[in-house]
Formats: structure tokens, C-alpha cells, sequence
């Protein structure tokens, strides 16, 4: 696999995301973070400790792109220029060694890569994005977080990018594990319970392509309407030739998830140590 350039938010689903990637060798260029409604105050120092301290980690506190316009809008605030300038710094770095994009997070610092460097964003070999669905939503009836949350990023992402991947929601939801398998990050759940991990999804759908069933739809993210702002609208037909065509994960082998999942789990329980890819 090529050089990963890891968007997220920081959450528990994030760190299983890491382990996997830490099991599989993944040459990791670097991790930014965009805080959201599930990051972790803990998610810097464990996954410091989960590479080493080997990988890079910056943390911006970016806005949704929609902020920024219209009354009120403007620039990033005063002590995030510093870190917003870095994070694009490493996406062009990132971009120029031909790495792929995976984000978890909402799209808000892609979008603006795409937007002041155009150039350099075209040399990502591919974008695999969480987030978007088929049939309906979870923030609102119609739209799923990751794209309700900035949805004109998405948009911007969407169509710019070429070789887009998206893990929709109605996959996402499938992609659970048992909590026992991390004990440590979810101290007080019951054995029995199942945590999200859709981020092993979306990268058991790049390393092994034979596991994924994918369908391509051209797509094109929701903007006007209030009821259905973010929503993604996925033509099946594919009628719309004006629209990009993106690839939708829609199923995963089951036996292949859980065996990435265990991977996950027994680096994550070694602390970071990868000596096992049964």
C-alpha cells in the first residue's frame, strides 16, 4: 500500500483504525487531527505510543468551511493559522510522495488543500473517505455525520478528487467489533457489547480489494435544501454524466473484517509491537 495520510478526529473507532494500520506496516506519512463530538483527550499520547512517537501527529482546530463566508465569516482564528498552514504543508508533502488520503473526520482541511493547491492535490494516488450514504442518514434523516458536518467540504472534495472511495453509512453500521477486543480503550463495556470500527472497513476495503463489494454511483453532496442539506445524492443509473463517478463500498467479507479486527487487537494489546499477521 502507498504512504497513508491519516484525517481524523481522534476518536476510539480512530485508534482501532491505527492498530490495524500499525499491523499491516503501513508507512504512515503523518496524522492530523480535526476535533470532534467523539475525540479522545487521551488520543495523542496513545497513539504516540501505539508508533513510537514515530509518526508525526498535529492537531487543527479548523472550522467548517461554511463559517468562513457569508456575515461573520472570515479567517481561521489567530492561533490556528500557524497549524492550518503546517497541516497543508504536509498534505502537499504527503501528495508529492503519492500517498492516499484516508480520512474519518469530517472533509473541512481536505477541502481547503484541494482549493489552494489544486495542483499538488491531484498527485494523492486515492481518497478514501468515511462518510456519505445511499438511503438515508444518521444527523438527520437524509444526511450522514462526516458530510453533514461540512458539507460544502465534502462537495469540494468529492468533485475534485479522482479515485474516490467512500465507506457509506449503511456499510459503516456493519462494521463493529467486540469491545473485549480492546479492553483497555473501553474499560467499562460489557464483553458482549460491539464498539464502531468503521475505519477498519474503509482500509480492509484498500488493502483487500477482494473483500469489498463496491458499486459506483455519481454523487453529488446537497447544499440548497435545509431538509436534506448534506445529503448525498447517488445517482444508481448513472445518468448524470456531469457528476463524478465514485466508488461505494457496499459489503465487506465478514471473515476477512474479523480477521483484521483480531490483527488490530493484538498489536494494540502489545503496545504497537507487529510480529503477527495470521
Amino acid at each position: 500500500m502507498r504512504p497513508i495520510l491519516f484525517s481524523c478526529s481522534g476518536s476510539t473507532a480512530d485508534l482501532i483504525t491505527l492498530a490495524a494500520l500499525r499491523a499491516s506496516d503501513a508507512d504512515i506519512h503523518c496524522i492530523v487531527q480535526t476535533p470532534g463530538e467523539r475525540t479522545r483527550v487521551d488520543f495523542p499520547g496513545k497513539a504516540a505510543e501505539l508508533f513510537g512517537g514515530e509518526v508525526p501527529w498535529l492537531q487543527v482546530n479548523v472550522p467548517p468551511l461554511r463559517s468562513f463566508f457569508g456575515p461573520g465569516g472570515g479567517k481561521a482564528a489567530a492561533g490556528e493559522t500557524q497549524s492550518l498552514s503546517r497541516a497543508l504543508s504536509w498534505f502537499a508533502a504527503a501528495a508529492d510522495g503519492g500517498a492516499v488520503l484516508v480520512s474519518t473526520a469530517r472533509l473541512t482541511l481536505p477541502a481547503i488543500f484541494f482549493l489552494s493547491d489544486p495542483a499538488r492535490a491531484a498527485r494523492l494516488s486515492d481518497v478514501a473517505v468515511l462518510g456519505g450514504s445511499i438511503y438515508g442518514g444518521d444527523s438527520t434523516p437524509t444526511a450522514e455525520a462526516n458530510i453533514y458536518a461540512d458539507p460544502e467540504a465534502a462537495e469540494i472534495v468529492l468533485a475534485r478528487a479522482k479515485n474516490v472511495t467512500l465507506l457509506p453509512l449503511e456499510t459503516a453500521k456493519q462494521c463493529c467489533v467486540p469491545a473485549e477486543l480492546f479492553p483497555d480503550l473501553l474499560p467499562h463495556a460489557a464483553q458482549t457489547e460491539q464498539t464502531d470500527a468503521a475505519g477498519l472497513g474503509l482500509l480492509l476495503s484498500l488493502e483487500q480489494p477482494q473483500a469489498a463489494t463496491c458499486a459506483q454511483y455519481r454523487v453529488r453532496v446537497e447544499l440548497e435544501s435545509a431538509p436534506s442539506r448534506g445529503c448525498t445524492v447517488c445517482d444508481v443509473l448513472c445518468r448524470d454524466k456531469t457528476q463524478p463517478l465514485h466508488t461505494f463500498v457496499t459489503a465487506l467479507d465478514e471473515a476477512a473484517f474479523s480477521a483484521l479486527a483480531r490483527r488490530a487487537s493484538r498489536v494494540w494489546q502489545q503496545g504497537g509491537i507487529s510480529d503477527d499477521k495470521a
